[in-house]
């Protein structure tokens, strides 16, 4: 399983110091690549330092609106010279009329400068964006936008502007917390959202998904990267996606169970192997490994289907190899076989 978290602050000094092993959590937890938002000057560096150590890390340099107001008066030469060491992103950008205090009127000058420099560069943008939803589609409009297209993270506009936006190029990043019971209307929205265009993201340590979703606690709110399976968990739930065709998905969901077993979490632990057993394909040892985890959680009878329905694929495939011996002498590392 290859998981890949979209947007996250994996620099916040409200994280352990120990990024090390974090990363080595995210790792075992499917997260193979994540991408690293800068936000203001001051962390750029350490975006970088990050990026350099850990290549899990896709760094992403720029200037967020909260932070317009303390920029330094050459802060668009130092970004140039962050993306020409590192020529992967810019962002997180955007514009935000939300935030109690924060002046709007030199938002829109440092939103284009960063934007134009992203689309003369062809990097993809990551955008912030709270109650300036109209004003951004005017400006992405009337402007320059990289062919490598741009997030919306964590997209709270509404559904009748998701197909102009998706037009101009946007994907749109759902984070854990539209999981929470009181985000209905922002579940609906997404809903409208073209799959093709869907992106997860943590947005860690921010946006912690409901509590007794979390596969790995941090404390104080805090949100681990690390919790991304459990955010596309979510978002297959939320939206309704078509998942039970897919076996695929099967490993996701078992990979979930290990998760929730380890942190105690029965319930979520049984409800994720089940979910993994019905989506198990044609894979015997798969099947199988779910009924030892199903025995472990003393699940008895449910253990017992998943072994038994291992045995039955496994005695399929052997019967359908002796019918058809050239069902296994198919060399192409890429092949499918029906």
């Amino acid at each position: 399983m290859r998981l890949f978290d979209a947007h996250n602050h994996l620099q916040d000094n409200r994280f352990p110091d120990d990024t090390a092993s974090m990363l080595a959590e995210c790792k075992e937890a499917g997260l193979v690549r994540m991408v690293v938002n800068g936000t203001r000057e001051s962390d750029w560096d350490i975006v970088a330092q990050l990026a350099g150590q850990h290549p899990q890390v896709i760094p992403s340099f720029g200037l967020h609106p909260w932070f317009v107001p303390e920029r330094s008066t050459d802060w668009l030469s130092r970004l140039e010279q962050q993306l020409d060491a590192w020529p992967s992103a810019v962002g997180e950008i955007g514009l935000d009329r939300w935030k109690p205090g924060l002046p709007y009127d030199e938002q829109e000058e440092v939103f284009l400068a960063q934007l134009s420099l992203a689309a003369g560069r062809e990097l993809p943008v990551s955008i912030h964006c709270l109650k300036s939803w109209g004003r951004l589609l005017e400006l992405l409009r009337e402007n320059r936008t990289p062919d490598r297209r741009f997030l919306l993270h964590s997209y709270g506009g509404p559904a009748e502007m998701v197909e102009p936006f998706a037009k101009l190029g946007a994907y749109f990043g759902f984070p854990g917390y539209f999981a929470h019971e009181r985000k209905h209307r922002q579940r609906e929205v997404f809903r409208h959202v073209p799959p093709d265009r869907l992106l997860i993201e943590t947005d860690a340590p921010d946006q912690a998904l409901p509590e007794d979703r979390v596969t790995h606690p941090l404390g104080q709110g805090l949100n681990h990267p690390a919790n991304i399976a459990a955010v596309y968990e979510a978002a297959v739930e939320a939206l309704r996606l078509v998942v039970s065709t897919n076996p695929g998905n099967a490993d996701l969901h078992q990979r979930l169970g290990d998760l929730y077993r380890r942190h105690q979490m029965f319930r979520k632990s049984r409800d994720s192997y089940m979910r993994a057993l019905d989506l198990g394909g044609n894979s015997g040892g798969l099947h199988r490994s779910i009924g030892v985890a199903l025995e472990r959680l003393g699940e008895s009878k449910a253990a017992s289907e998943g072994d038994a329905r291992g045995r039955r694929v496994e005695e399929k495939g052997r019967s359908e190899n002796a019918s058809y011996p050239w069902l296994t002498k198919v060399d192409a590392p890429n092949a499918v076989v029906a």
